[in-house]
């Protein structure tokens, strides 16, 4: 029988032994065999390429007629078909993809370590313990504006100078140097410690997230308080006198393009009625004048008994909430007050007891404050005997030093919890102007 005959009648068994066995081959095979596994290497065509680790080869198997590349890289093997039965072009493709392979798993690891490192930013360390500091907040554990005022200064003063810069690699070097910005601005040394106050919110959570395992070393500010300052009987009197002429000038001044409310933001060379009571009522209040431009007629109540006084229950402050008893004169402005605002219909128990007609309280105690300040500068009294600078908070000074001059041995905790405050604050800014003098009656007394 001819060769040809016989080889073709052995092709057709072989195609009628894969059917039957239901094992169907690549079209691209050169001659259809049965294999346990038609990709293994041929063991014969596995060859290392030269110049390279011996984990890249390139191999043929039988299931392709094209060249395979084969690399166990990072705990996987790799393959690919290189496309081609040239093998001097797979040599030549296998080394560019091991190339590519080596390539890309460093670019991958170069970004992840770039991502790492802006993680550790200071910038973006700083939004994070913004955000921590909110919660906070929200849980009433901070009040508002002391969180606004650490988030301005981190944002406005701190971001700029170290915004770029790595937490861990801030040396005490870069905080010195900004303090000494600073200081040449004419910050005070108050200020520049709650410059670092905020700085440290962003330490603290570099730490807690083991980001740093120390804190850089900041520099000392060394703080001398000076207290507003009160003021004294006579200057009391002259206040109020003075602030009672003011009140009744007749102002014919003409309305300009600034005036809003009523004329209320005009300067005038008069001051509103309610500064003659509101000078009385701090005096013998105890207040802050963040309460004073938010008390309303239902936190004022007159009690009668043994004592007359107001009990005064404001909305908390600086994490107070007790109610605040006044002396007995404080009855009385009340009652005047309380007479006049009933006149021009602001008596109601939502409205206000100081500038009712302006809603914005905030905008209230600016022009308070403006207003008090343009009465300071009437009198000659804006400077203290210190040269310290006299401000509406000085009459708060001015009512605890009244009682501890004059009040007949009254305790500092009783003192301290009435104007909502601590024994500490009073001992070092407002009994700080006190000297044994000033109460020889009480030194030398005798039992």
């Amino acid at each position: 029988m001819d060769d040809g005959i016989i080889r073709s009648h052995l092709l057709v068994c072989d195609i009628t032994l894969c059917k039957m066995n239901f094992y169907y081959v690549a079209a691209n095979d050169v001659c259809y065999q049965l294999h346990a596994c038609r990709t293994l290497p041929i063991p014969a065509t596995v060859t290392p390429v030269h110049g390279y680790p011996a984990k890249l080869k390139i191999y043929k198997t039988n299931a392709s007629q094209y060249w395979q590349v084969r690399c166990f890289f990072r705990g996987r093997v790799r393959t690919k078909s290189l496309r081609t039965t040239n093998k001097r072009e797979a040599f030549i493709f296998a080394k560019s993809f091991y190339e590519a392979l080596v390539g890309s798993y460093y670019t991958q690891e170069w970004v992840g370590q770039k991502m790492h490192s802006s993680h550790q930013l200071f910038e973006a360390v700083m939004e994070r313990a913004i955000d921590q500091e909110r919660d906070r907040l929200l849980r009433g554990e901070l009040t508002k504006g002391t969180f606004q005022n650490h988030v301005s200064r981190l944002r406005q003063y701190w971001l700029p100078i170290l915004g770029k810069k790595p937490v861990q690699d801030i040396r005490h070097g870069d905080i010195a140097q900004a303090v000494g910005i600073l200081s040449r601005r004419g910050v005070g040394a108050i200020s520049i410690s709650q410059y670092l106050q905020s700085l440290r919110w962003v330490f603290r959570l570099a730490y807690a997230e083991e980001i740093i395992t120390h804190f850089p070393a900041f520099p000392r500010v060394k703080t001398i308080s000076t207290p507003r300052g009160g003021f004294t009987v006579s200057e009391y009197r002259m206040l109020t006198r003075t602030a009672r002429k003011l009140s009744r000038i007749e102002d014919h001044k003409l309305p300009t393009h600034r005036e809003r409310a009523g004329g209320i933001y005009t300067r005038t060379s008069s001051i509103p009625r309610e500064m003659v009571w509101l000078i009385g009522f701090m005096v013998n209040g105890f207040m802050r004048p963040s309460d004073i431009i938010q008390i309303q007629h239902k936190h004022v109540q007159i009690i009668r008994s043994d004592r007359v006084y107001l009990r005064l229950t404001l909305p908390e402050t600086k994490r107070h909430k007790s109610p605040i008893v006044t002396m007995r004169p404080a009855v009385r402005i009340y009652e005047i007050l309380l007479q006049y605002m009933t006149r021009i219909g602001k008596a109601n128990p939502d409205d206000y007891l100081f500038l009712p007609e302006i809603k914005n309280r905030k905008t209230a105690g600016v022009l308070l404050a403006s207003h008090f300040k343009y009465l300071l500068e009437v009198t000659g009294l804006r400077r203290g005997q210190f040269g310290q600078s006299r401000t509406l908070y000085s009459l708060r000074h001015t009512a605890i030093m009244f009682r501890l001059l004059y009040g007949r041995g009254i305790d500092l905790l009783t003192l301290a919890r009435n104007a909502r405050t601590s024994v500490q604050m009073i001992e070092q800014f407002y009994a700080s102007q006190l000297t044994a003098e000033m109460n020889i009656d009480l030194l030398q007394s005798r039992r």
